[in-house]
């Protein structure tokens, strides 16, 4: 007998997966082409008059790709799981299980691992995709989509200061190449002044040997900071190398914006910083939003189940709208809980995981009030 249950359950388990998974995958679809459709219809003008080939547009939309499912899987999760509940809403199917000794508890798990493995799908998605994605995007939309932009400006100026060995970075980074130009490298003593300062044209790192090649450069070596009476010894160089803990992700992630960075850089980026400043601050929020927000797809699921399950009449219909705005709230309170973390208003790792926290606590107190 509990052998046959549990066969019957498995059954009942890959029943309700199957029926929610189908109108998730439609919505996200659904999204993704509305995505476009809107996306090309905005820029049409450009494209045509940019005289954009198709290689670059079909580049470009793919890149949009992973930005477009991170950003629509929540509320595909909630459209997903609603549609189904109303579907068994109304042929009485939710009832039926529940008649046969299937508590609320036990219908609701198969859509509870969904949702936390859309969840886990979403952070794989955010963090090895998104970020370089997002990278591309800009300097495709720099690069080609603005034809009359100057060539100057598609050199970023790099100011990095490495606190771990006590040195700094100033120069230029072409970003639609690898290459490194015009770098300054000072290296400081313990008393903060500055021993040695490197200059050089142009600069390679090689990814097996860790090692720096500068090119076309300058030693100057000092006794109390840097000016012409303090200078001890000057060196040309053709070409040299240097054992510079530095990476070129070291010298571009310290100019790029959180958006551009997954969770292992911006912890990376994070060690070169003092603990005590702002900037320390804002990247720590952003590390942790990192982790915390792919886990709206699960909060979501758990709003729309405590609100999707109601058989009083007219439930549906109320949850529906219910859920819907407690997931424009979330994003409220998120945007509002960010900005309070930068401030130093709250704790970063607070400032992340507060609106889940409190999504998911209010979502819990539905479901345990649920008939």
């Amino acid at each position: 007998m509990a052998e046959h249950m549990l066969v019957s359950m498995k059954l009942i388990d890959k029943y309700l997966i199957r029926n929610f998974l189908g109108p998730f995958f439609y919505c996200l679809l659904a999204f993704f082409m509305i995505s476009i459709v809107y996306d090309v219809s905005v820029n049409l003008d450009t494209f045509i008059d940019k005289k954009i080939g198709l290689k670059t547009l079909v580049d470009y939309y793919m890149l949009l790709l992973p930005v477009i499912l991170a950003n629509t899987m929540p509320i595909a999760v909630l459209m997903g799981i609603l549609y189904e509940l109303g579907n068994l809403q109304r042929s009485n199917e939710i009832t039926g299980l529940r008649a046969s000794g299937i508590s609320n508890a036990r219908i609701m798990m198969p859509f509870m691992l969904c949702g936390l493995c859309i969840s886990l799908i979403s952070f794989l998605i955010e963090q090895n995709f998104v970020p370089q994605a997002l990278y591309k995007i800009n300097i495709i939309e720099t690069q080609r989509f603005k034809k009359e932009v100057e060539k100057e400006k598609l050199l970023k100026v790099t100011a990095f200061y490495n606190i771990r060995a006590n040195r700094s970075w100033v120069g230029t980074i072409d970003l639609t190449t690898p290459k490194i130009l015009d770098f300054e490298v000072r290296e400081f003593d313990r008393q903060g002044t500055v021993a040695r300062k490197i200059t050089a044209r142009e600069l390679s790192h090689d990814a097996k040997t860790k090692l720096w090649t500068f090119r076309d450069g300058k030693i100057y070596y000092y006794t109390a900071g840097v000016s012409p009476e303090n200078e001890t010894a000057k060196e040309k160089f053709a070409t040299m190398t240097f054992d510079f803990s530095e990476t070129p992700a070291d010298l571009i992630n310290s100019q790029k914006e959180a958006m551009y960075m997954s969770a292992a850089e911006l912890r990376t980026h994070l060690k070169t910083h003092p603990k005590d400043s702002k900037i320390y601050t804002e990247r720590k929020v952003d590390l942790y939003y990192k982790f915390a927000s792919p886990f709206v797809s699960f909060i979501v699921m758990l709003i729309g189940l405590a609100f999707g399950m109601r058989t009083t009449r007219g439930g549906l219909l109320i949850g529906v709208g219910t859920s819907i705005a407690i997931f424009i709230a979330y994003y409220g309170l998120s945007i509002v809980s960010l900005a309070m973390g930068k401030q130093e208003l709250m704790p970063p790792w607070l400032a992340a995981w507060l609106p889940n926290m409190f999504f998911t606590a209010l979502g819990v107190t539905f479901l345990s009030k649920m008939n």
